[in-house]
C-alpha cells in the first residue's frame, strides 16, 4: 500500500518503486496500468519528502525522472496527448525544484518538442526546442547541435524553407571546422534533400 511506501526511506521506497515500473514496463505489452500506478507511486513518494521538507537533489531528481517516465510511457503506447501533460509537470518540477543550470532540462524540453510535433502543434514544438537549444548552448555546448538539427527540421516541416537551409549550412560549416563528420554528414543529406 502508499502508507507502506511513505513510511519506508526514501531511498529504498523509491528503489522499490522504481524497481516494479521498471518491471511492468517491459512484461505486459499494452497495459500500461501497473507502470502508471509505480510512477505515481514515485511521485507521492517524493512529494511526501517534499512537503516534510526532506528533499534533497536526488529527491528532486526523482519526482522529475517520475513525471518524465509518465511522459515516456504514454507516448510509447500512442498517446501523446497525455504524454505532454506528464512532460510539462517534469518541466515545471524541474525549473521549480533543480538548479536551472541542470543539464537534463535540456532533454526534457527537447521530449517535450518531440511530442508536440507529434500532436501536431509544431509552432509549441518550435518554441520547446529553442528553449532546448538555448539551454544546452550555456549549459552542455556539445549537444547544442542536435538541437540545432531539430529546430531546422522543424522549419523544413513548417514550410519555412529558408531558415532550414540557413540553419543546416551554419552546421555544415561548424562541423567541418570542428571534424564532427557524422553531424556533417547529416546535415549534408538533409541539404541535399532541399535541393532536389
Amino acid at each position: 500500500s502508499l502508507s507502506l511506501f511513505l513510511s519506508l526511506s526514501l531511498p529504498l521506497s523509491l528503489y522499490i518503486s522504481l524497481s516494479l515500473v521498471s518491471f511492468y514496463v517491459v512484461i505486459p505489452p499494452g497495459d500500461t496500468t501497473n507502470a502508471e500506478i509505480g510512477f505515481m507511486t514515485c511521485i507521492a513518494i517524493t512529494n511526501n519528502q517534499i512537503a516534510q521538507g526532506k528533499s534533497d537533489v536526488k529527491t528532486v531528481q526523482m519526482i522529475g525522472l517520475a513525471y518524465e517516465g509518465l511522459g515516456k510511457l504514454y507516448v510509447s503506447v500512442g498517446k501523446p496527448d497525455q504524454a505532454i501533460k506528464w512532460y510539462e509537470h517534469a518541466i515545471q518540477s524541474a525549473e521549480r525544484l533543480l538548479n536551472l543550470s541542470d543539464p537534463h532540462l535540456s532533454v526534457l524540453y527537447s521530449d517535450a518538442a518531440d511530442v508536440y510535433e507529434t500532436l501536431g502543434q509544431l509552432d509549441k514544438s518550435l518554441e520547446m526546442i529553442k528553449l532546448s537549444e538555448d539551454h544546452a548552448a550555456k549549459h552542455m555546448p556539445l549537444y547544442t547541435q542536435r538541437f540545432t538539427i531539430k529546430r531546422a527540421d522543424l522549419y523544413r516541416k513548417l514550410g519555412e524553407t529558408a531558415k532550414a537551409i540557413e540553419l543546416y549550412q551554419t552546421l555544415a560549416q561548424l562541423s567541418e571546422e570542428r571534424l564532427d563528420y557524422v553531424v556533417l554528414h547529416e546535415v549534408k543529406a538533409k541539404l541535399k534533400q532541399l535541393e532536389s
